[in-house]
């Protein structure tokens, strides 16, 4: 369904410390670094992981669309800013802005 949260990152300026720090109080296990510099949690039920890059520390929502294309296109028409979208391994992603400036991404599976 469009519009849920698909996923969500936990910036890090020190992933590995992050890991160590979330491993340790939650319990979380982590994969392989992915090929955009994070580490995904494996055994929690909502999908999220950890990232380089703090981004003022604060965490990426990501929500999940039909069509990303398409999707790129309204928060552009509604006053938004978005990226091109970009393939990942999961799916297409785009770094988007709403008209009040909030960050967020869009995200399509692949």
């Amino acid at each position: 369904m469009a519009g849920q949260l698909g996923y969500f990152a936990l910036p890090s300026n020190d992933p590995q410390a992050s890991m160590v720090f979330y491993g340790g109080l939650f319990g979380w296990q982590f994969d392989e670094e992915s090929e955009h510099g994070g580490h995904h949690i494996l055994n929690t039920a909502e999908p999220f992981g950890c990232v380089g890059g703090a981004r003022d520390g604060v965490p990426t929502l990501y929500f999940t669309v039909d069509d990303i294309h398409e999707a790129v296109k309204r928060v552009r028409e509604l006053g938004g800013e978005a990226d091109e979208p970009v393939l990942r391994e999961s799916g297409w992603d785009a770094a988007c802005r709403d008209s009040q400036g909030l960050v967020f991404n869009l995200w399509q599976a692949t």
